[in-house]
């Protein structure tokens, strides 16, 4: 049994944030129905490097186990079946620019008007009332203008976006907590609500221990934090990460690489002490300057490659992956971080991600009691596929 399983989500979601959204819910609830343009689907579907129509490896773990419903909401007819839809659903979760569904008479107030228990979800780049509301935003929009890129990087090199699209990935986590917070609401009011979640917002809640610092240096590299000194050193052999919690600790690491510079003062984390790590650490092999740092009671660290992450013995023991067939081929893929989630999940054997309408017939027949025929019609005027 599913923990919210009497619950049903329609993602209407593109790319990365909204589909994330979704992604978390599922293994909770009762069904993820997608929505999505009959005509291709949505635009993260297709893989940049395949020829085909073969699925991205994104789309695959963020969309694995919903139904796809291939519906043209630019039509009337499309957006009536949306509307029907959205009475028997319990949560909508879109990520358009604002206006773009309300324009289309699928927004939060015309859909809740209908469904006053429905909890709409939107996800944008700066909210529903912002000055800002208008303006397109991606992963890097946000990470640009909250300030993210100017705290990531190394000293004297300009500004660096971080490699996976933290800023699209966020507003997933905080929209499932957001909607299960609301559900909750929702059984002693009986009511829905509209929740607007900004990535911007979630930009600057991100970086709160940041803000009040507006004086402190931007572009300083990862050796400047609140501990005493912390960063990423090459190794003879790799690259590591020392973190150093407190002085005693740096004393002992001191001690242990035997620097007995008396000009050097490792009660401050500064460029002289990063510099003498750096040396130390540069002509030895990566597991002596890990074993160095554990005797000297400082957490050192391989920096993992994607591939050592893939084969982590750590997560396969906690089962972070799944597995679906794709293509006649075995994919392993991530599931959900909550272990609730995980456990939900083994009930039932995971599906590869949708084709585009895959199950539109069984969604509009079994919930609105669309026959044979009325489908046809809807095929033969392009309105589903």
């Amino acid at each position: 049994m599913k923990p919210i399983s009497e619950v049903r989500v329609l993602d209407m979601g593109q790319i990365t944030a909204g589909p994330m959204a979704s992604w978390l819910l599922d293994p909770l609830v009762s069904e993820v129905i997608k929505i999505e343009r009959p005509d291709g689907g949505e635009s993260g579907r297709p893989n940049p490097s395949a020829d085909s129509d073969e699925m991205s490896y994104a789309f695959q773990s963020g969309n694995y186990n919903k139904k796809s419903l291939g519906v043209n909401i630019d039509s009337e007819q499309g957006q009536e079946i949306v509307k029907s839809l959205a009475n028997e659903a319990d949560v909508l979760i879109e990520n358009f620019r604002p206006q773009t569904l309300t324009e289309l008479g699928l927004g939060p107030e015309e859909l809740r008007n209908e469904n006053n228990s429905l909890i709409y979800c939107s996800i944008s780049g700066f909210g529903h009332d912002s000055a800002e509301t208008n303006q397109r935003a991606y992963d890097s929009t946000i990470q640009a203008m909250s300030g993210l890129m100017n705290l990531t990087g190394f000293k004297g090199d300009g500004p660096v976006k971080l490699g996976p699209s933290v800023m699209d990935v966020l507003p997933g986590f905080v929209s499932a907590t957001a909607i299960i917070t609301a559900l909750y609401e929702r059984k002693s009011t009986g009511e829905g609500q509209h929740i607007d979640i900004s990535m911007q917002d979630c930009a600057a809640w991100m970086l709160q221990s940041r803000l009040p610092f507006s004086n402190e240096p931007t572009n300083h590299g990862p050796s400047r934090s609140p501990e005493a000194l912390a960063g990423v050193f090459e190794t003879e052999t790799d690259w590591v990460t020392i973190s150093v919690q407190d002085e005693e600790s740096c004393e002992r690491l001191k001690t242990n690489i035997q620097n007995t510079d008396p000009a050097i003062d490792w009660g401050n984390s500064d460029d002289a002490v990063e510099n003498v790590v750096a040396e130390w650490a540069v002509q030895r092999p990566t597991q002596e300057v890990i074993k160095t740092c554990s005797q000297s009671g400082v957490k050192a660290s391989k920096v993992q490659s994607i591939e050592d992450v893939a084969e982590s013995r750590h997560l396969e023991q906690r089962g972070a992956f799944d597995k679906v067939n794709y293509g006649g081929e075995s994919m392993r893929l991530p599931v959900s971080p909550y272990t609730s989630a995980k456990q939900s999940a083994s009930e039932t054997e995971s599906r590869e991600a949708p084709e585009v309408g895959e199950h539109t017939d069984q969604i509009l027949s079994e919930i609105l009691g669309y026959n044979r025929a009325t489908l046809e019609q809807l095929r033969s005027e392009n309105v589903i596929n």
